[in-house]
């Protein structure tokens, strides 16, 4: 998403990186802004549930580090 001047000054102003940015963004609440605009926020309550969603996948991420399967035709065929 492209960024105003404006929004890239206070940004810098309030230490707030680009990742930071595109974090609010991709994770945010979205509700209705005055002229047809967005609001968009990341209140701490869906943070810690994206947090929670993030280290489940680490979990399963690290459960699967060196497993190996054999597929064919869509189908798992074995496991190891």
């Amino acid at each position: 998403m492209k960024m105003s001047k404006h929004a890239g000054k206070r940004a810098k102003q309030r230490g707030m990186r680009d990742d930071v940015v595109n974090t609010v963004l991709e994770y945010g609440i979205r509700e209705k802004a005055p002229g047809g605009a967005e609001a968009v926020m990341l209140p701490h309550k869906e943070g810690m549930k994206r947090i929670r969603e993030k280290q489940y996948e680490i979990q399963l991420i690290k459960l699967a580090m060196g497993r190996r399967m054999i597929t064919k035709d869509c189908t798992v065929l074995t496991v190891y």
